[in-house]
């Protein structure tokens, strides 16, 4: 069986609070694009991506925690609080049958763990049609 890499999408952070995220999302403006920001359930929900496109899920993760680590107080206080913290890896499957590898180092993983954060992937079929990273339409208030 042939072995091949999955396309690399995007890195997107979203955050699950019960709290107040609006102090969280004015410090990620500094270097990130909120894609949407609503509540459900009792919960506020928060996503993010990076303002310029990363080259590989290694990248994106490193991005995001150099701007998180660099959160004011306020801010930090929030994301700490967090019910969820997840780095999100969007890959596009790749078209020939066959696993597919998507490598992540161990310092991406350890700068995601000391950040509190879980790393999960969003796998999208061959010959998807979304709309592409850093070009999605910004979603805000609530989601049904």
């Amino acid at each position: 069986m042939a072995t091949v890499a999955p396309k690399f999408l995007n890195v997107d952070v979203e955050v699950v609070s019960t709290g107040d995220r609006e102090p969280l999302a004015a410090a990620m403006a500094r270097g990130a694009l909120q894609l949407a920001n609503y509540r459900r359930g009792g919960r506020h929900h928060v996503r993010f991506e990076l303002d310029t496109s990363p080259r590989s899920a290694d990248h994106g993760i490193r991005a995001f925690a150099k701007l998180l680590n660099r959160l004011p107080p306020k801010a930090r206080r929030l994301w700490n609080a967090a019910r969820r913290r997840d780095f999100d890896i969007g890959i596009q499957a790749p078209r020939h049958s066959g696993s597919a590898i998507l490598e992540l180092s161990r310092e991406a993983v350890q700068l995601a763990g000391k950040l509190r954060g879980r790393i999960l992937f969003t796998v999208y079929a061959a010959g998807w049609k979304g709309s592409p990273p850093n070009k999605r339409l910004k979603l805000t208030g609530a989601r049904k």
